[in-house]
């Protein structure tokens, strides 16, 4: 028999079914079809649920600019999209530089730019020297 996978990469979920261990883990209803036919549906139900988890995340994120050198502070709002292979910043969109379940680290031309999954902290350092401290909900 043959090996089945579903796997999702997004935000540091992978989900890897074998089709042979679950097989032989269905109880016995009276006919090795029925025990497939289980699988299957098993099976895509997880990739359903695998491919939902892949959706973009729609964040607003509020916060503070701060100047490098007067070390004053102005408001900055942005948007940001993450999906699970890229990343846009409003308009920008930024390379992926490192990403667990923890945090995300990604770049533009303009800045670096850092973001707490379980706080919602967003860092942009930009090459100008300003730093902008921001914190994201989800929209």
């Amino acid at each position: 028999m043959a090996t089945g996978s579903c796997r999702n990469l997004g935000f540091g979920l992978e989900v890897v079914i074998t089709v042979d261990i679950f097989i032989e883990s269905i109880p016995d209803f009276g006919s090795a079809s029925m025990k497939h036919l289980i699988a299957i549906m098993y099976m895509v139900t997880m990739a359903t649920l695998a491919h939902s988890e892949t959706a973009a995340i729609q964040l607003g994120c509020d916060g503070q600019m701060i100047e490098p050198t007067a070390k004053t502070s102005s408001s900055r709002t942005i948007q940001m999209t993450i999906a699970s292979d890229k990343v846009e910043v409003g308009n920008l969109p930024a390379q992926i530089e490192s990403k667990n379940a923890i945090q995300l680290k990604f770049k533009t031309p303009e800045f670096v730019g850092e973001y707490f999954y379980y706080t919602g902290d967003l860092f942009l350092i930009y090459k100008s020297g300003h730093l902008a401290r921001l914190t994201c909900k989800q929209n």
